[in-house]
């Protein structure tokens, strides 16, 4: 399992594909704080108003769009990780592994594990480089400084990372189980638009319930369906509110390690059955 482990990340962090994952990120976590600021500036001029533009960025709130699923970092990642994952296949390396001996759940877990790793390596550095670069062109905050707020910051980037690796897990999960890669893709997007319209539904049904009487019971039903959604979470609330409640972190740590155990569980099961040519 160590030797596999070794061999799997090794080849990853030098695919050209990862190479190239990290120069895309590296653009984007510049680029979007530029575009912010050049906004905040056209705003500004156009409206002769100096500052008031300004609020409407801090560097706070861009950290709130780097986990985004649908957007940006968070839209090209998973393919390109599919598609370093997939060449293991491809390339027929999975068949090779078998033959000379190991076993299909080391296989498995060796691959999700360098998944994962890669996975959190691109999403975090993604994360923190735009920060870094937004926090030098806006405040932190119209009301808090960054250090006030640093428990905040540590929480996003922890419910960021694990969202990531149950998105890591999804796409082990097809890769390794689909019989092409495209399909893998089409199922994981279909997937995350399928789950990001759910989101909205039962949180627009939530809030619109909560203001009206005599509704508790479906309120909490559509709160409780809200919450195991973990692209409800990626989508409105990680990095988007105010303060994170212990009801956050219960519930982004049991979806993470109930759901994605599940993909394991399941991913390993359908990986000892596949036929591999």
């Amino acid at each position: 399992m160590k030797e596999l482990l070794k061999t799997d990340l090794r080849r990853m962090l030098k695919d050209k594909l990862f190479l190239v994952a990290i120069f895309i990120g590296l653009g984007l976590a510049l680029f979007t704080p530029l575009i912010y600021k050049a906004l905040v500036l056209v705003l500004e001029e156009a409206a002769e108003m100096e500052d008031i533009f300004g609020m409407l960025f801090t560097a706070k709130g861009i950290l709130g769009t780097s986990f985004a699923p649908l957007n940006n970092f968070g839209l090209i990642l998973p393919v390109f990780l599919a598609i370093i994952i997939y060449k293991d296949f491809s390339y027929g390396t999975i068949r090779n592994k078998i033959i000379s001996g190991k076993s299909r759940v080391s296989i498995y877990l060796s691959l999700l594990i360098s998944s994962s790793i890669i996975m959190l390596i691109c999403i975090l550095g993604y994360t923190l480089i735009q920060f870094g670069f937004a926090s030098l062109l806006f405040d932190y905050s119209m009301d808090l400084k960054f250090i006030e707020d640093l428990p905040y910051f540590t929480l996003t980037l922890l419910f960021g990372s694990l969202s990531y690796l149950f998105i890591t897990f999804v796409i082990v999960f097809l890769c390794a189980n689909m019989k092409n890669m495209g399909l893998a893709i089409v199922l994981y997007f279909g997937g995350c638009f399928l789950l990001t319209i759910i989101a909205t539904i039962t949180s627009t049904a939530h809030d619109a319930l909560e203001m009206m009487s005599n509704q508790e019971v479906w309120t909490n039903i559509f709160g409780f369906l809200s919450n195991i959604n973990l692209f409800y979470h990626l989508n409105f609330i990680i990095g988007l509110v105010e303060k994170y409640y212990i009801s956050d972190l219960i519930y982004i740590v049991s979806s993470t390690v109930i759901f994605g155990g599940l993909f394991v569980l399941f991913g390993i099961l359908l990986f000892r059955k596949k036929d591999l040519k």
